[in-house]
C-alpha cells in the first residue's frame, strides 16, 4: 500500500514520498505495539504515558499524512517538518481520541478497559462524570487552538488546503464520535447519514426574488 501511494504521489510532488509514508505508518504500528503491551501487563500508565500512545492509535496522523499529498499542490519538506505542521496533527489527534473515549466510555468500562476518562478519574481522585467534564472541556480547548492555527496566515508554513484537510477530519470526527455514541458502534445510523449526503437531493428554499424573465 506505501509503495502504490508513493508511486501515485511521485508526480504530483516532484519529489519520493515514501519516507514520509513510511514514517507515519511505522509511528502507527509502534503505538499499537505499545497499547497491546501496556493491556497485557495489565498497569495502570499515567495520562500523559496513555496519550503518548492514544492519540497514534486513533489513526488521524496516518490517515492524513497519506492524503496531504493528494490535494492538487507541492507541499515542501519545510512545511511538513515544522512545529506548525506537527502541533496542527497534535490538536487532531487528541480531540480524535477524546471523543472515541467519551463515545466509549460505558461500553470500556464494562469491558475491563482504561482509557483518558477512567484514567483521570484514578489519578485525579474524582469521579466519573467530573472526568467526563473535564475531558469535556480539554476537547473544547484543542479545538480552539486548532480553528486558531487554521485561521492563522501570518508567518504559517502549511498550505491552506492542508490546514483545510486537518480541519475538515476534525469536522468527521465530531460526526463519528458526537460525545453521546461513536458511529461505529451505531453503523446503520452512520450509513443512513452517509446515504442521505450523496443520494438525497438538496431542498433549496424557493427564492422571493422575480423572475428576471417574468414580465
Amino acid at each position: 500500500m506505501v509503495d502504490e501511494f508513493a508511486a501515485k504521489g511521485f508526480p504530483l510532488q516532484g519529489q519520493s514520498i515514501r519516507n514520509h509514508l513510511m514514517k507515519a505508518w511505522h509511528g502507527h504500528l509502534k503505538a499499537l505495539l505499545s497499547e497491546a503491551n501496556w493491556k497485557e501487563s495489565k498497569s495502570i500508565p499515567s495520562e500523559e504515558d496513555y496519550m503518548s500512545f492514544a492519540e497514534v492509535t486513533a489513526g488521524l496522523e496516518a490517515g492524513i499524512t497519506q492524503t496531504r499529498y493528494f490535494l492538487g499542490s507541492e507541499l515542501s519538506e519545510e512545511a511538513v517538518s515544522s512545529r506548525e505542521y506537527s502541533n496542527l496533527l497534535k490538536h487532531v489527534s487528541v480531540i480524535t481520541r477524546l471523543l472515541n473515549d467519551l463515545a466509549s466510555d460505558e461500553r470500556e468500562i464494562a469491558e475491563g478497559k482504561l482509557h483518558s476518562v477512567s484514567l483521570r478519574a484514578i489519578h485525579g481522585a474524582i469521579t466519573t462524570e467530573e472526568a467526563v467534564k473535564e475531558i469535556r472541556k480539554l476537547i473544547d480547548s484543542h479545538r480552539r487552538e486548532l480553528l486558531k492555527m487554521v485561521l492563522q496566515t501570518k508567518g504559517s508554513v502549511v498550505p491552506k488546503a492542508c490546514k483545510d484537510l486537518i480541519w475538515k477530519a476534525n469536522k468527521v470526527v465530531g460526526f463519528v464520535y458526537n460525545m453521546d455514541t461513536d458511529g461505529y458502534s451505531h453503523m446503520a445510523e452512520m450509513i443512513d447519514a452517509v446515504n442521505a449526503v450523496i443520494f438525497e437531493p438538496v431542498i433549496m428554499p424557493p427564492s422571493n426574488k422575480k423572475d428576471k424573465f417574468s414580465a
